[in-house]
């Protein structure tokens, strides 16, 4: 899967004159397969940690934590809205958004792990909120664009915390717990 990834970022930069140079295509193409590949690193390191060690809500609550880290950083980096993105802004962003993206991979592997399952939709869902908006946010101009990418963030924000929130042992006298 990596070599024809590389093949479609190099189509993205360096053959604009070939039928399917940058193109919304290529790029989302290019973007899909980036995140499938660093999505099952990150799923076979968890499954081969969870099968040495116990899974546990707190590393849920970790790996949300990490990505509600994570996603302002992206914002306040996302192309074209607050600051030139140039060569080491392009590279915080894609940090930020790809770190968030296996935070909430593994965070929602580790809820379905302990039979949370809406923690570890929430959670999954939020990764892949992650990946569109970073498609989004390359295609994205003007102000209709930037307004989408933005929602898309705080989309991705908002489900990474409830996915928190959830995490959370029960305190004593309630009745809520991780596993849904």
């Amino acid at each position: 899967m990596t070599p024809v990834q590389v093949a479609f970022g190099a189509f993205t930069v360096l053959v604009r004159e070939f039928v399917f140079g940058y193109s919304i295509l290529v790029l989302t193409l290019h973007f899909a397969l980036a995140a499938t590949i660093l999505g099952l690193l990150v799923a076979a390191s968890v499954w081969t940690d969870a099968a040495e060690t116990p899974v546990t809500p707190d590393r849920v609550r970790r790996a949300g934590l990490a990505a509600l880290l994570a996603l302002p950083i992206l914002m306040v980096f996302t192309p074209r809205l607050l600051i030139t993105f140039g060569n080491l802004v392009q590279l915080v962003y894609y940090a930020a958004g790809f770190g968030a993206f296996a935070a909430l991979t593994a965070g929602a592997l580790w809820a379905r792990e302990l039979d949370a399952t809406r923690v570890a939709a929430a959670a999954g869902l939020a990764a892949a909120v992650v990946v569109v908006q970073l498609v989004a946010a390359r295609r994205a101009f003007g102000d209709a664009g930037q307004l989408v990418v933005l929602a898309l963030t705080i989309a991705a924000f908002a489900l990474a915390a409830w996915a928190v929130r959830r995490s959370h042992p029960p305190s004593v006298g309630r009745v809520e717990s991780v596993g849904d």
